[in-house]
């Protein structure tokens, strides 16, 4: 009988295929090796429509008037996912509603903190990294919705949302109404 014998890489590259088959989820076999990987764990554990991979998170996104630390409103300080889509789309939205200031109530959240939102859904846009609440009051709710709608976003109607805040996102096909 003879002996196989594995190398270092070749021994941890099974010991991390054993832990993805234990652990009953393959995703660990493509491992980010930082904190996008307990991310990724919670679309898992909460059965996310989809499951993000290392390269859909971004450590810098932003755009011209919102930083990554106003876009990133989930609980991992380094890590979002801020899709194309969104950047841009908040910018128009910006230019079209006469380029004033806007606040940001929140963006991008990871699954654990979306649980945490009163109200959110399941499966929010906001987890899909192309999703925006800002925020309003009964003055300026309905031209800053018209503004992100001119801006090719889907808008929560009023009646989902209240006056606080607008939700807009760039899914592409938008809900009925919306």
């Amino acid at each position: 009988m003879s002996c196989l014998r594995l190398g270092t890489w070749q021994t941890a590259n099974i010991a991390a295929v054993v832990f993805a088959v234990l652990a009953g989820s393959l995703f660990a076999s493509a491992a980010c090796n930082d904190d996008r990987d307990k991310m990724i764990k919670e679309y898992v554990d909460q059965t996310i429509d989809f499951t993000p991979a290392c390269g859909d998170f971004t450590s810098d996104g932003h755009s011209t008037h919102f930083t990554f630390a106003e876009l990133n409103t989930g609980d991992f300080s380094a890590w979002a996912i801020l899709r194309g889509s969104l950047l841009s789309g908040i910018e128009t939205t910006r230019t079209k509603n006469g380029n004033a200031s806007l606040t940001v109530n929140s963006a991008y959240r990871n699954p654990k903190h979306n649980s945490g939102v009163e109200g959110a859904a399941k499966n929010s846009r906001h987890l899909h990294g192309d999703a925006i609440d800002f925020q309003s009051d009964e003055d300026s709710w309905g031209g800053l919705r018209q503004a992100g709608k001119d801006a090719s976003a889907c808008a929560e109607p009023q009646a989902l949302s209240g006056t606080g805040h607008v939700h807009l996102d760039w899914r592409g096909t938008c809900p009925a109404n919306w």
